[in-house]
């Protein structure tokens, strides 16, 4: 169909729609983050309870759909302090329960050994955190009715009761434990994140949230193209938001997994300093990295790489610099700490940075300059997918689905570690290299003991021929 037909099918297709829809043209979407946000309303409160009375009359969900989320909410958080009672609250007391309910039930294992695996990792320390948590709730199950909040969604005109952040926390915390140490979700929750794009980093700030951050703010400029959805995380990837603000869709979909969530999606570009605003929600880099503890860019822009590289290099040294590429079929991560100088990870000589840089207005520069960011890293297969591009016979590179999703669990496990205090900067890590658990690993002795206490304590019989796994 040659470029003409097309436009008269579409021109009839928009004369036929409109003489067949209702002319609800409401004009164009208010682009203010403001006016996409999720609202918290503190109902304990006066003026809380004033502000409850009217939004209810505006909403419009049924009292049900009020109600549904807080009540699943309040029934998951009981079943939860219920099973918590018999725990006792310190790691200690946890240690020797444990222990002294296996040594009753096995045999040929001695105390020690049990201890040596059970206090490997960080259950017991978190068990007990939980124990003590959800004992207050316990004592005054009043105290769930009292933190609970309502959330007002200005876009549907929605209100929704829900349990109480830290209620939300616990029971986050809940389906981590013993697999994720506390404390890096606590460290996570605090740490303030910017990311200079929405696009590709919305499937890793999406799963950072669902871990427990609660500062992010993206900035992005673009709008949700039907390519984009298959990559992009929840309800952010729906048809429906096709030409919708990248930026605006993820915060929407952050604060669907945690309405207490501190997000901000931001509809305009970070400019550098000899770049010139153009746009009312752009914003300079300066007035974006103020107070960040942690800054992703993700953008598919070579001047803006170059450029976040360079900035942060001088003025913010010392921030961890997360970068994600999805590529082809072996996708990688990098985290890069900008006083040392080593763009992308790629160990650049200065010859080579500065070859980067030359000719950025030409897009055959912007794509060498590309290829020079991952050509240590690159797989195969992606790179003969660059190989056409340079031939000018694909527009632009190919990001699966599947290499989206993929990058997003390297990604996080980089920053808990990071966050936890261990090193990850100055590799880039893809699949086979990323680490596989975030807890202490067991040896061999200590793997071998807990099968055995495992095979006891389910009375599994093990053929003779296999008993040699299970020795000791």
């Amino acid at each position: 169909m040659s470029r003409i037909d097309q436009e008269g099918w579409i021109l009839k297709s928009v004369q036929d729609i409109q003489e067949l829809a209702v002319d609800k043209f409401l004009g164009e979407p208010d682009l203010d983050p403001l006016k996409w946000q999720l609202r918290v309303v503190d109902h304990q409160t006066s003026e809380g309870r004033n502000e409850l009375v009217q939004l209810a009359k505006e909403a419009v969900n049924s009292r049900d759909d009020i109600l549904r989320p807080y009540l699943t909410g309040v029934e998951q958080f009981f079943k939860h302090a219920a099973m918590y009672e018999r725990v006792p609250r310190t790691r200690e007391g946890i240690l020797d329960l444990v222990t002294q309910q296996i040594t009753a039930q096995t045999q040929g294992i001695s105390q020690e050994e049990i201890r040596s695996v059970v206090e490997i990792g960080p259950i017991a320390d978190d068990l007990a955190i939980l124990a003590s948590a959800t004992q207050p709730y316990r004592e005054d199950p009043e105290l769930v009715e009292k933190n609970s909040r309502f959330i007002w969604d200005p876009l549907k005109k929605e209100l929704f009761m829900y349990i109480g952040p830290e209620e939300n926390r616990i029971l986050n915390k809940s389906r981590l434990l013993g697999l994720i140490p506390f404390s890096y979700i606590d460290t996570l929750r605090v740490t303030k994140i910017g990311s200079i794009g929405a696009s590709v980093v919305a499937t890793e700030l999406d799963l950072l949230a669902c871990l427990g951050a609660e500062d992010i703010t993206a900035f992005d400029k673009g709008k949700l193209d039907p390519q984009d959805i298959a990559r992009a995380p929840g309800g952010m990837g729906d048809f429906r938001n096709s030409g919708l603000p990248k930026a605006l869709l993820l915060m929407r979909t952050l604060q669907g997994r945690n309405p207490y969530g501190k997000y901000l999606g931001v509809p305009g570009n970070v400019i550098f300093s000899k770049q010139e605003t153009e746009g009312e929600f752009d914003t300079k880099i300066e007035d974006m990295s103020e107070g960040l503890e942690f800054l992703f860019e993700v953008i598919d822009s070579a001047v803006g790489k170059v450029n976040t590289r360079t900035y942060s290099e001088k003025f913010l040294p010392s921030t961890p610099l997360l970068w994600i590429a999805d590529a082809g079929s072996d996708p990688f991560v990098g985290i890069e700490i900008p006083g040392n100088g080593n763009w992308f990870n790629q160990n650049l000589t200065r010859v080579e940075k500065e070859t980067m840089q030359q000719g950025l207005e030409f897009s055959l520069n912007q794509l060498r300059a590309i290829y020079m960011m991952v050509n240590r890293d690159l797989p195969d297969d992606h790179r003969l997918q660059l190989l056409f591009t340079r031939l000018g016979l694909v527009p632009y590179f190919s990001q699966t689905p599947i290499a989206s999703r993929e990058s997003a669990a390297i990604a996080a496990k980089l920053v808990l570690f990071q966050l936890g205090g261990r090193d990850m900067s100055g590799k880039n890590f893809h699949s086979d290299e990323a680490p596989k658990t975030l807890v202490d690993e067991f040896d061999r002795g200590k793997s071998e003991i807990l099968r055995k206490i495992m095979t006891q304590l389910f009375n599994i019989s093990i053929p003779q021929e296999r008993q040699e796994d299970f020795s000791i």
